[in-house]
């Protein structure tokens, strides 16, 4: 059997490593099947070095499927309950990597994105995985084994067991029985190796829905003066906020940037913004921000007004004790710019109305975001095979032994180490779906 894995990323290399360990137990038993992988980067896992800042948070102890986004959810639930964080820790750890567990984040304990790359190619060529990188494809299409090349690209079905795949690179031709597509996407890097990959899956049948990025950060709509003025001043400040968007919200740390939103919690509602931007066909997404979000309005109000000499205090000063300097001050001129112009960073004494109004305006700021980072600089992104066209073990239901794995299908995750976790449970789907089927002699 020959098995071309289009993809040399995580889901990729987790795929022909499940496979390759499946023969490797059950050497007497069967015939080794001939796995090889193709990659167009210069080097395999490329994708893999960049994660978690270079450290690779490789999966998450609160892994479920409602930490993705999938039109059905269902669909999710049971790749994963095909396998769990905790047999992905174990995997690694028999490659013979130690594992460090931060709050149920996940990393290698070198702390080095690179140890989980390394371990994971080093696995698969010691098990006999050719890996070949610099290969670009060019195409992918079905040929009948029983005729010669000239019926490359014919209509194909299920049920024609004769048909083999014709996989063109450009640099060599590969045929193989079966192929696993983990070709990812264009998120995060600046040369796109996947628009031939796609072109193939459309012209085998397969419905692709566009990529769009996620995990990003946003751009928001400065064209009144009020909000370029807070952005200007209040540029590099990171500070923990509730977001709120589309019915969705996320708590964690923002960071906010000349052009607009960024950090965590935003990479987390990034998807709710592309899509809507993109599916709703909105001019501007409205964003909600709590910047006191562990605080209660009245709350804030009793703590600053118990304060020594409140009567002599500035609202500036009051304010700047709960809050960053340049974040407090940006926001009283942002409150008394669209609110009320007599409130002013140096006023005293501010009645306990008029302070209760102003804590009301900074627990639910709103901003309106016009545009999503491109997806050159995004982590991930939404998109790609529709999920009602695959198995449960991952294969085409147009096309027998044609799979898919990771980046590539219809789902993403929010930051954590959910969307690496995505990689190795669909890589270890499809290669136990592989491995445990019959195959009949060529």
């Amino acid at each position: 059997m020959r098995i071309i894995i289009a993809g040399g990323g995580a889901s990729g290399l987790f795929a022909a490593y499940t496979i390759a360990c499946h023969y490797h137990r059950h050497s007497a038993d069967m015939t080794k099947p001939d796995i090889t992988v193709l990659d167009a980067n210069d080097v395999l896992g490329k994708k893999i070095l960049s994660t978690g800042n270079g450290r690779c948070n490789l999966c998450n102890t609160d892994t479920d499927a409602l930490k993705y986004y999938c039109e059905d959810n269902l669909f999710v639930k049971k790749i994963l309950a095909q396998f769990h964080y905790s047999d992905a820790m174990k995997a690694f750890n028999r490659m013979g990597v130690a594992l460090k567990d931060k709050g149920g984040y996940v990393y290698p304990r070198s702390m080095q994105a690179a140890t989980i790359s390394s371990a994971l190619i080093n696995a698969c060529r010691l098990l006999g995985v050719k890996l070949i990188n610099n290969c670009v494809i060019k195409s992918i299409t079905c040929v009948d084994s029983s005729n010669d090349s000239s019926s490359a690209g014919k209509a194909y079905n299920r049920h024609e067991k004769n048909n083999i795949f014709c996989i063109e690179a450009d640099k060599s031709t590969y045929y193989a029985d079966c192929v696993i597509l983990a070709y990812g996407s264009n998120a995060g890097i600046t040369t796109d190796y996947t628009g031939t990959v796609m072109k193939s899956v459309k012209s085998l049948g397969h419905k692709l829905h566009t990529y769009l990025p996620s995990l990003c950060s946003l751009y928001v709509d400065m064209t009144k003066k009020h909000y370029a003025d807070f952005f200007k001043k209040s540029s590099g400040v990171r500070t923990d906020i509730v977001v709120k968007a589309e019915n969705f919200s996320y708590a964690g740390e923002l960071q906010i940037t000349n052009y607009g939103l960024s950090g965590i919690v935003i990479f987390q509602i990034s998807h709710i913004v592309s899509e809507s931007l993109y599916q709703k066909k909105k001019r501007e997404v409205k964003l909600y921000v709590d910047f006191l979000a562990s605080y209660e309005s009245t709350d804030v109000c009793r703590l600053l007004r118990t304060q020594h000499f409140y009567e002599k205090r500035t609202l500036l000063d009051l304010i700047s004790g709960i809050l960053n300097g340049k974040l407090a001050l940006a926001l009283i001129q942002l409150y008394s710019a669209m609110i009320n112009r007599q409130i002013t960073p140096d006023v005293k004494n501010i009645s306990e109305e008029e302070l209760l109004e102003v804590i009301s305006f900074m627990k639910n700021v709103s901003f309106y975001v016009n545009k999503t980072n491109d997806i050159a600089h995004a982590q991930v992104c939404m998109g790609g095979v529709a999920t009602q066209e695959l198995t449960d073990n991952l294969e085409s239901r147009l096309i027998e032994n044609l799979y898919f794995c990771g980046e590539c299908i219809d789902v993403d995750g929010i930051c954590g180490g959910y969307n690496l976790m995505w990689a190795w449970a669909t890589g270890y789907v499809v290669g136990r779906g592989i491995a445990n089927r019959e195959w009949k002699p060529a």
